[in-house]
């Protein structure tokens, strides 16, 4: 198989033109075929280039996760290669009452051909947590660690943890609040200087949640078995905005090498990135968006295996997907560029990995529909996007279509903070061969897939859009080659 960067500047030749290449402005050529009839592309500064990617350069798997039923996916995996997905399942019924959710812990061993349940379980063999809310799971890059983090009752979140590749785990209901609490996220890493003193557990481990209005982070210096009081990182109101109440709902935390601390999110219409680097003790806020705005709520971040740090948003002004990069622990940030195909008019959802120097992958949910007044027609896919030159003035970038063609993921709109029970969020995370996962949700379902009974196939009618016909987990795997050789530490999602 041939390296991603050879296969950015190769041609596919289509059959059935009928006229020579056209000049997109940049030197570049590009077949006049629709690009939508497509499922992979080469683009560059919001251009494609030679139409397609030769399919032999750049491969893709869609694979099912044990037939779970999920919303709300994150992936994550350990350095010997062991995949780990949580979803929330709601397998029991459509709306079922809270305490009847679950949230599978599963374990792949076999690049996402099989999987296992390595769920908590308490002594009474029921899981750990009993209920589920906003499941997370993440593996500490340096460590192996894995952490769930679940909404508990809307005080607390219960925190388990394993340091046996999920054989066996700690924890207990922690970083809890006399606010309610809700969209929370849980990261590690090493400590900036000057290191508190750190017990039990070499690196820090945050949590970080919307406390309606606000958004507040907590850390833990003994891996989270305990967590201190929570810190103030961004206040309900913005008073650069008149006073304005932006809410207090976030993206992922992220911990870089050298100890920063990062919190994205859309603040009152802007890309923002909070920024500890004291251990979460003190925050300073920055817009990175340079003017674009930002639509939606759960802007994401990753580390390169250089420290740069990435940050990827969709555009208020354009409706696609674009990347920002800092190399200075979040001080200044680069001019954005667009990472999303230029015939997509509309992505949302973006969760971001990364590798190598300047190796960076990115999952979302995009349409290239035109989006008019009748939402039962959008149709949506699941792409994921590489480049190994993100912190170029212009980087080039492949995406592809992950999911079949004829098997949409989502019908109806998927516009907003939340796309019908996919929910609020996709997850990014890289392996040690340098290819590059997606956790999704197939939500677009025929009857016969689903665990409870759709009444329609949303791939064919859409009867049921903005709700979807079921819910199974999925995971894309993508040969991205993110390291060029052995693993390095990498981290986002």
């Amino acid at each position: 198989m041939r390296f991603l960067a050879m296969a950015f500047g190769a041609a596919l030749l289509v059959s059935g033109c009928v006229s020579g290449p056209k000049d997109v402005g940049d030197g570049s050529k590009i077949d006049p075929v629709d690009p939508a009839s497509l499922d992979r592309w080469v683009h560059k500064a919001g251009a494609l280039l030679n139409g397609s990617l030769d399919a032999a350069a750049l491969t893709s798997e869609w694979l099912p996760v044990g037939g779970y039923d999920g919303r709300e996916p994150t992936v994550g995996v350990d350095s010997k290669g062991a995949l780990y997905y949580a979803a929330r399942d709601y397998s029991g019924g459509k709306t079922p009452p809270v305490s009847s959710t679950q949230t599978p812990i599963m374990k792949s061993v076999d690049g996402g051909k099989t999987w296992k349940d390595v769920s908590p379980r308490l002594p009474t063999g029921d899981r750990e947590p009993p209920r589920s809310g906003d499941p997370m799971v993440v593996v500490d890059p340096w460590t192996d660690r894995i952490f769930q983090i679940e909404l508990y009752d809307l005080v607390c979140n219960w925190v388990v943890f394993s340091d046996d590749a999920g054989a066996s785990w700690k924890g207990n209901p922690k970083a809890c609040s006399s606010l309610v609490v809700d969209h929370q996220t849980i990261g590690a890493g090493p400590p900036a200087a000057p290191v508190p003193k750190l017990v039990l557990y070499p690196n820090m481990v945050y949590v970080c949640v919307n406390q309606i209005a606000d958004s507040h982070c907590s850390r833990s210096l003994d891996g989270g078995l305990t967590f201190e009081s929570f810190h103030l990182v961004y206040p309900g109101a913005r008073a650069d905005k008149g006073g304005d109440v932006c809410g207090g709902i976030h993206g992922h935390v992220l911990v870089a090498p050298d100890g920063a601390v990062y919190l994205p999110r859309e603040y009152c219409g802007d890309a923002f990135v909070a920024v500890s680097r004291d251990n979460g003790m003190t925050w300073e806020l920055k817009d990175v968006d340079a003017g674009l705005g930002e639509y939606g709520n759960d802007p994401n971040m990753a580390f390169d295996a250089a420290g740069t740090v990435y940050y990827s948003f969709t555009s208020a002004k354009d409706q696609a997907i674009y990347l920002t990069w800092s190399k200075d622990a979040g001080r200044t940030w680069s001019k954005p560029v667009r990472a999303s195909p230029p015939h997509f008019t509309f992505a949302n959802h973006p969760s971001l990995t990364a590798g190598d120097e300047g190796r960076i992958g990115l999952v979302f949910l995009g349409t290239a529909d035109e989006l008019g007044e009748d939402r039962t027609r959008w149709t949506w896919h699941s792409y994921m996007t590489t480049s190994h030159d993100a912190k170029a003035e212009e980087p080039t970038f492949a995406t592809l279509r992950v999911n079949a063609a004829d098997d949409l993921v989502f019908r109806g709109d998927c516009r907003a903070i939340r796309c019908g029970y996919i929910r609020e969020f996709l997850d990014a995370s890289i392996a040690p061969d340098g290819s590059f996962w997606g956790a999704f949700i197939d939500a677009c379902l025929a009857p016969d897939e689903a665990k409870y009974e759709p009444k329609t196939d949303c791939n064919k009618e859409a009867a049921n859009y903005g709700q979807g016909n079921g819910h199974l987990a999925y995971v894309g795997r993508l040969d991205a080659h993110l390291f060029a050789g052995e693993r390095k530490v990498s981290g986002g999602g």
